[in-house]
């Protein structure tokens, strides 16, 4: 109802006229704020105090202005009333999220709500949501069921059942969706603040109702620390798990190991882009080297610097070839020769310089180094030489000019 109309409204209900419901509970509300102040005065004293306040002359009164300050007194009521009844005492979901604004530790189990519907498992990995950096696993007795990676919208996924490893640009080309791939608490944090929530007291802590795409979280959150503690998801209204958050420590950062997939020898690859379909070449197009590019100068080992635009179905890449090695330029779209890669055996290294090298040995002999420096991603891909000569090379790199 707007402001005005609500202003009219509350000066009937006031009045004991006929007024809307909002406008009744608006007036309630204000008798009841006034009524510890009100007390009773005789009217002998009225009288007395009207006689002395009357002018010698009284002027003509004006019904508009009486009206008009009248209006406006109660404009003013209402809006009070109303910012006091629309106003929350509580930013309760962005406490929730200012409380998972840190890399964190978590230990989840993971149970059906009704038995038989799935294995109970536990799920354990690290968040950095800051780097926007995630890595977990799935376990059922024992047993790795799943591992993942997440870096930003880009998610490498291993599945045990068929020893697949999934790089796909976003976790929306999986069938199941980001509700299945995210761990609880990830897909939790990521959607606190969409304004689908709803919200109410449960003894001292808060029960939080959050609308997804294909899942509904009903969250306990902690009244203390604002930190989830279960978790309960339904379809459709029908509970499907119930998640006990086990373990949640928070730190400041987190060792770059903690977020990189173990190897997974023999899997087969699959790269798809964001709608689930296979990465394939468009095109090649031959460039100068970009300035700023990563790349290890006019020659590497008597080879010059070839460069070239790849752009696949999912984006685009800058390859920079010295014969038998190439160095690859990536962001939106990780190379399939990395992808593949990433599903061999792999070897993590620090640079003298303080940069974190992983090294993937593929089943086809080749080797692939993957680097982040000074905020640009590269990988190093080579038939020839060794570890060694990977590593020399990554510590080659550098910024074209």
């Amino acid at each position: 109802m707007p402001d005005s109309a609500l202003a009219l409204e509350l000066d009937r209900a006031l009045a004991g006229e006929d007024a809307a419901d909002e406008a009744r509970e608006l007036a309630a509300l204000l008798v009841a704020a006034v009524e510890p102040a009100r007390f009773e005065v005789p009217q002998a004293e009225v009288e007395a105090a009207l006689a002395r306040a009357q002018p010698p002359r009284r002027a003509p009164v004006r019904r508009r202005p009486r009206l008009a300050v009248a209006f406006a007194a109660a404009l003013a009521l209402a809006a009070a009333a109303a910012l006091i009844l629309r106003t929350p005492t509580e930013d309760v979901e962005a406490k929730a999220a200012a409380a998972l604004d840190r890399t964190y530790f978590v230990v989840e189990d993971v149970r059906p709500a009704r038995p038989g519907l799935f294995r109970p498992t536990v799920v354990a990995g690290t968040v950095d949501p800051r780097r926007a950096l995630g890595h977990w696993t799935a376990s059922s007795g024992g047993d790795v069921l799943t591992e993942t990676r997440v870096e930003g919208d880009r998610v490498t996924r291993w599945d045990a059942a068929s020893n697949t490893l999934t790089v796909a640009e976003s976790c929306r080309a999986f069938a199941s969706g980001c509700a299945d791939i995210l761990d609880p608490v990830e897909l939790y944090r990521r959607t606190l603040g969409s304004g689908t929530g709803a919200l109410r007291k449960v003894g001292g802590d808060w029960e939080m109702t959050l609308e997804g795409a294909h899942v509904q979280q009903v969250v306990t959150v902690d009244g203390t620390t604002y930190l989830p503690t279960r978790i309960e998801w339904r379809d459709d209204g029908r509970p499907v798990s119930v998640v006990r958050i086990v373990t949640l420590d928070r730190h400041a950062r987190a060792d770059p190991g903690a977020f990189a997939l173990k190897p997974h020898p023999g899997a087969r690859v699959r790269h798809v882009d964001a709608a689930g379909k296979t990465v394939r070449v468009e095109s090649a197009r031959a460039v100068n080297v970009p300035r700023g590019a990563l790349w290890l100068g006019p020659t590497w080992h008597g080879y010059p610097a070839r460069a070239e635009q790849v752009r696949f179905t999912a984006g685009s890449a800058l390859r920079i070839r010295y014969g038998p090695t190439s160095v690859w330029n990536y962001d939106e779209v990780v190379p399939p020769a990395v992808a593949a890669a990433r599903a061999g055996f792999a070897k993590t290294a620090t640079l003298p310089r303080g940069v974190v090298v992983r090294i993937y040995f593929t089943s086809e002999g080749a080797i692939v180094s993957d680097v982040e420096l000074q905020g640009r991603r590269a990988a190093i891909v080579t038939a020839a030489g060794g570890k060694e000569d990977v590593l020399r090379g990554a510590e080659a790199l550098t910024r074209a000019p």
